[in-house]
Formats: C-alpha cells, sequence, structure tokens
C-alpha cells in the first residue's frame, strides 16, 4: 500500500455524482465546465488533448489501477491548485466557492460532469499527484501524494501517460509544475458494468464528437464571456504516435489590448454580485464599457 493523505469523504460520492450528472448534461457543456473552472482559477489558457493510448500496467500505486491505463482525455491550464480548490473537491455539497462571487461554477458542482466520461481521475499540480475514487474501489474517496517526481520514480507506470504529451509533457526532475493536469480514463466497457455512477460507455471517437461540438457551436461565445481564458487548444494523441496532432485553437487576436477591460468588468460584476448578497442596493456598482474583440478559430486542414 502507498503512502499519502485519504480524501475520506462523510458523504458517498457516487450518489452524490449520480445525482449531478442529471442536472448538468454531457458532450460539449464537459467542456465548458473544465473551462469555467480554468478561468475561475484565472488560468489564461486551456489545452485539451484526446490520448488513445494504452499503457502498461508494471509500477502503479495499486494494482487495480490497471482498469485506468487506457484511452484518456487530458485537460491542462496554466494555474495552480489551491486548498480551496482541493476542499471543493472532498465536499461536492458544499464547495468553498459558494461565498466567492467572482467564480462562475455553481458552487464547484459543475466540475463533476466530467464523471460523465470516467469513473476515476488524476492529475498533478504545483508538486502533488492526487487520484479520486469516487467507488472507493482502491482508495476512501480519493488519495493526494506529495513530491510526485519522487513517487514516479518507484511507481514509473502511474506517470508515464503524464510523460507522454509531447510539448505539455511534465518534467519529473523534482520541479513543481506550475499549472495543473488533468487525465480522464474514458470508461470501458468494464467500468460501465462496475459503476454506480454512470452506464455509458465513452470512446475516442466519442471525445472527438464532443470537440468538434465544441469548436462549431460554442467556442466564440464560450471565448467572448470568459473572463481570464484566452487560447484554447485541441490535440490528438493517436495509438503508438508521440507527437501531437493539432486539431482545433480558439484565441483572442488581441489578447493584450482588452485584457484590462475584461477585469474591469470582473471587477464591477463582483461588486455588484457582493452587494446584492449583502442587501446593500443603496451601494450598486454601475459599468459603461466597449471593446471590440478579435476571435480566431483554426480547424485542422483549413487553409
Amino acid at each position: 500500500m502507498s503512502e499519502g493523505i485519504d480524501f475520506d469523504p462523510e458523504e458517498k460520492y457516487t450518489n452524490r455524482l449520480k445525482n449531478i450528472l442529471h442536472d448538468y448534461p454531457e458532450s460539449s457543456q464537459v467542456l465548458r465546465e473544465i473551462l469555467q473552472n480554468s478561468d475561475d482559477s484565472q488560468s489564461t489558457e486551456q489545452i485539451f488533448i484526446l490520448d488513445h493510448n494504452t499503457y502498461h500496467g508494471e509500477g502503479l500505486l495499486e494494482p487495480g489501477l490497471i482498469r485506468f491505463q487506457g484511452p484518456a482525455l487530458f485537460s491542462i491550464n496554466n494555474t495552480k491548485f489551491s486548498e480551496n480548490d482541493f476542499e471543493s473537491l472532498k465536499n461536492l455539497a458544499d464547495s468553498e466557492k459558494q461565498n466567492q462571487y467572482d467564480k462562475i461554477g455553481d458552487m464547484g458542482i459543475g466540475f463533476n460532469s466530467i464523471y460523465h466520461l470516467c469513473d476515476s481521475c488524476s492529475f498533478i499540480t504545483d508538486n502533488k499527484f492526487t487520484i479520486l475514487d469516487p467507488h472507493r474501489w482502491y482508495y476512501k474517496g480519493g488519495k493526494q501524494y506529495n513530491d510526485f517526481a519522487k513517487k514516479s520514480q518507484k511507481f514509473p507506470a502511474q506517470f508515464y501517460p503524464f510523460q507522454n504529451l509531447g510539448k505539455f509533457k511534465i518534467p519529473f526532475d523534482g520541479t513543481p509544475f506550475d499549472g495543473t493536469i488533468f487525465r480522464y480514463p474514458l470508461r470501458t466497457e468494464q467500468d460501465s458494468k462496475d459503476s454506480k455512477i454512470s452506464k455509458k460507455i465513452y470512446k475516442p471517437s466519442h471525445t472527438l464528437e464532443m470537440f468538434e461540438e465544441f469548436f462549431e457551436n460554442d467556442s466564440v461565445d464560450c471565448l467572448l464571456f470568459l473572463r481570464n481564458i484566452e487560447r484554447i487548444e485541441f490535440y490528438e494523441l493517436k495509438e503508438g504516435k508521440s507527437e501531437l496532432e493539432l486539431i482545433y485553437k480558439i484565441w483572442l487576436e488581441d489578447a493584450d489590448k482588452i485584457r484590462e477591460k475584461r477585469q474591469m468588468i470582473v471587477k464591477a460584476v463582483t461588486q455588484m454580485m457582493k452587494n446584492i448578497k449583502e442587501n446593500k442596493p443603496n451601494q450598486a456598482t454601475t459599468l459603461d464599457t466597449l471593446y471590440n474583440a478579435s476571435i480566431v478559430r483554426y480547424k485542422k486542414g483549413m487553409l
């Protein structure tokens, strides 16, 4: 048994997650929820990678975790997880976001829409590696490990997927990761039989459809109304390959010019929400601003 800090929540994760999925639709909405959480953490970039590869299982933190070594969706942003973020994962119904007026996420619950895709996920941020295990198949809800670089030396298979991401791979040289990278192993047929969260099998083809739906229908509006995200990229890592293929990219061409305008809006809206929450109508804040935003979209094969 590998050492680490157990999450051990009082509430039964699977029951709560199953109910949450009824309120949060799947498909591209999952990507929107991930983006909102990244935006809340003040990230300026969001990377999505579909990894088709299946990795070996010799050198895992727990032998049973081999079930999660198959194809997966990665999401990467450029801000570290805060202690409040960790607490929100542990307390699904009582998120730390509930009194933070500059947060989009509905009490942080929207993050859990990712369980449409998977039954467990893991992530690296700063020097920490965390596994979430709602079913308690291998952990008491989840486990957090410090010094992921040191752990990778003893359990190399557990961390190899994070090292096979081309230019986004994490250096395992002891340097803390200055961002957050999530790995969501797609639900397999066997997982669906055992799952108490969802019975839907999620194949790589479903993930590519989700990417396309977001790019075609949601990308412009989503980027326009986020407050910090300036660039969103989608990649595919095909089976047996080590080089990523860029398939979609959306970015603010004039991000430097409008960054200050965006923050002015955030500050004003935050204060308005706070005044409303504290029942101070006489201290309402008004905002009058105008700016132009140039949004550029790229699709693989585009001339």
